[in-house]
């Protein structure tokens, strides 16, 4: 049985979509990659040793005119929780994104 012509038409223009779709979700990735790279680069620099303390004051005054419990909740509340928040709303848009992946598949 040998395929028609519009079953071969239909067979490319299938693999022209996946192979598209293959496209897009590796240039999303790259670009989702590079955003996580960049901004892990730039969050570890003073780890890493940049603009540290150098000569006579090494020590952080800082701290001394601070109180832990301010400092405490500023962590908490500036850190924290908009960190947590963003954790919530991301995965809550990867179970609505593999939801309807999963209704287009069953299309």
């Amino acid at each position: 049985m040998t395929p028609t012509t519009k079953q071969l038409s239909t067979i490319n223009d299938l693999h022209s979509i996946n192979y598209d779709l293959d496209t897009v979700q590796i240039k999303y990735i790259v670009i989702i990659s590079i955003c996580w790279v960049a901004g892990a680069g730039v969050g570890f620099l003073p780890l890493l040793g940049w603009h540290a303390a150098a000569g006579d004051h090494p020590d952080c005054y800082f701290v001394e005119v601070m109180d832990y419990d301010y400092l405490l909740f500023l962590y908490l509340a500036t850190i924290i929780t908009p960190s947590l928040l963003l954790v919530l709303f991301y995965a809550h848009i990867y179970r609505v994104v593999v939801k309807q992946h999963e209704l287009n598949i069953g299309d």
